[in-house]
Parts: structure tokens; sequence; C-alpha cells
């Protein structure tokens, strides 16, 4: 009696493809498996093991990562039963494009209507408006292309207003239309975004405000029809329509201990205490080391007495101006000055 037991004998020789293109994942990567490079079937793809190296023979970790894009690799499977083995070529691809996830959004006429571009863009750091999320799986977001390829402006309703009392005096819509490209060249599909910019039906008018003889004798900017500065605030809320200015005692920074020569080695030096960064403020008052935050002094040379707020903006549609009336003069640091001043907006959507 004879039995005859099937013997396979492919996997002694395994055949490999010649040239494989490997197309990374979304985490930027690629596991390669026997059943990926060999050709043909296999009872058995576990009896088999892949090595990759660069041409030089340096080791390839696998998975392969982004690291190797473009570059042709080598790849040997070996069958470990039989230690019979076979050779083949693969290149490393980004196939995957950009994912772009754009939020609408709906802002007031005085902010700015241009994108917030982020840290890593030329164009940083730009308006209000948010700037696409970018969902990419190789390409730094740095090396990213991402353009605004259309951008339309609807303003038949900036001057409507059809809800009286709702506190919107009309808007204007802006549409658009974004792409990004990677370093492979992928682009991303279109990605739409409506900005919604609204005009204020009511008007946010300055406070009266009392400023002492002594501020206004050494800044008379303070008195100026200009905008308040931020850290100005009220001492008394329980006069909410008068701001009493009682700045800090304890917000100075004495730029007189900074070795410059006289006569810049002197307090409140603007180039110093700043809100601007560049200028080494950091956008608030006190004693911050090194000397770099704002004192009163460098506030009250910062500041006006205040502007009509929230209608300054290339939508907004509406125009002011002042008449002053000053009844008062302060007498050295003692005394009184008081100016009446009678703002008129003008609406340009009502003539």
């Amino acid at each position: 009696m004879f039995v005859f037991l099937p013997v396979w004998l492919g996997a002694q020789v395994p055949v490999c493809n010649d040239f494989v293109q490997l197309s990374l994942d979304g985490n930027c990567e690629a596991f390669v498996l026997p059943d990926m490079v060999l050709e043909g079937s296999y009872p058995n793809f576990d009896d088999f093991t892949v090595r990759i190296t660069r041409l030089d023979g340096t080791p390839v970790p696998n998975p392969v990562t982004g690291a190797y894009i473009g570059e042709p690799l080598q790849y040997k499977v070996t069958h470990e039963p039989t230690q019979n083995s076979c050779w083949g070529m693969l290149v490393v691809e980004d196939k995957l494009a950009p994912v772009l996830v754009c939020a609408d959004a709906t802002l007031p006429c005085h902010a700015d209507p241009e994108p917030a571009w982020p840290a890593w863009h030329p164009n940083h750091p730009g308006g209000d408006a948010p700037f696409p999320e970018i969902l990419e799986n190789c390409t730094p977001l740095e090396d990213l292309t991402v353009n605004l390829v259309s951008e339309v402006v609807d303003d038949a309703q900036q001057c409507a207003d059809p809800q009286p009392g709702d506190g919107s005096a009309g808007s204007v819509t802006i549409v658009r239309q974004w792409v990004a490209v990677d370093a492979a060249g992928n682009e991303s599909a279109l990605c739409t975004q409506t900005i919604t910019i609204v005009r204020p039906e009511n008007i946010d008018f300055p406070n009266d405000i009392v400023w002492t003889c002594e501020q206004s004798n050494a800044f008379p900017n303070v008195l100026d029809p200009t905008p308040l500065h931020p850290f100005i605030t009220d001492t008394d809320p329980g006069t909410p329509q008068i701001i009493e200015v009682n700045l800090d005692p304890e917000s100075d920074d004495d730029d007189g201990s900074l070795p410059f020569p006289p006569p810049n080695d002197t307090k409140d030096r603007p180039d110093i205490n700043s809100t601007n960064i560049a200028n080494g403020g950091n956008g608030s008052p006190g004693d911050t080391p090194p000397n770099n935050g704002l004192d009163d002094a460098d506030v009250l040379e910062l500041t006006g007495s205040g502007t009509p707020a929230r209608i300054d903006g290339p939508y907004c549609q509406y125009g002011y101006v002042h008449f002053d009336v000053v009844t008062n003069t302060c007498t050295g640091a003692q005394g009184l000055i008081k100016i009446t001043r009678t703002w008129t907006v003008l609406d340009w959507c009502t003539g």
C-alpha cells in the first residue's frame, strides 16, 4: 500500500516582485509584509521575513517612514525554514492629500476680516478670521503650500436691517475657498469658508473720564480723542458711566536702572516699555523682570480719552466727528480742566 503525502515545494523558492511602490498611511509609515512583495500564493506567509536596506546596505526600519520618500530601497524576503530568499526594489511614496477643515465665523465689523495666518505661514499674523485646520500625514505644516484660491465679497445686505432691535444693522458675507498642496504634490479638495461681518445697530460712546491735572500736564495726549488704552480701568465701580483713573503705584519697572547713557537712562522709555513685543514689552503692567513691563507712565503715554467703540472697520459704514468745549484749565498740579466733548456719528447707510 502506498500513501502519497502532498509536498509543497514553492515555499522553498520564493519569487519577489522586481519593483514595488509603497504608499505611506495616515501616520506617514508603511509596514512591508511578505504578501505585499511576493509573487504568487503561499500556504503560510508567516514563514517569511522581510529585510529592507538602502542601496549601500544600511538597514532600514520596518515600518518604513516618510524619511525615505522617493529613495529607492532594496528588500530581501527569506523563507525561514529553507533559508531560500529573493530580492527586489521598492520606492516609498506619499499618495495621501492634505485635508482642510474650514470653520465659518461671524465677526464684528471692527474686526480685521483677514485670515489669522498661523505662526509658520509667511503672512503671519494676519487678522481675526479663522484659518483652516489642516490634517496632513507626512509634510510638516511649514512646508505645506496653503493657498486662498478665491474670495467673493457680497455686500448686498450691508445696509439691510430686517429685524430692528436685534443688534445688527446689516451684514457682509465673504466666501473663501482654500486648497493645500503637500511636499509630494498631493492637492487637497477645495475647502469653502463663509465669514459674516456684522454692523452694530447701537453705538458704544466713550464714558466720561476723570484725569488728574498732574497726569494731563505730564501727558497732554490723555485728553486727545483717541482710543483709551486697555490698561486704563475704572477705580470706582459705583459710577459706571464715569472712569476714575488711578493707576497702580506698584506698576513701575524703573528703566533708569538700565545701563544706557544720559539722557536715555530715565524712566518710562517708550522703546523699552511697549505693548509691542518686538520692543521688549510683554503686554502687561507691573514690575516684570528684566524691566520690560508697562508702568504707569507708559500707559499714559499710549492712551487718549476714548472714541466711539467698535465702529472702525472697512465694512462698518460709520464715521464720526467731535466738538470740544473747554471750560477750565489746570494750574500746576492743582486745579481742574473740564472738556465737554460732543460726538456725532454718521451712518453712511442712512445718509
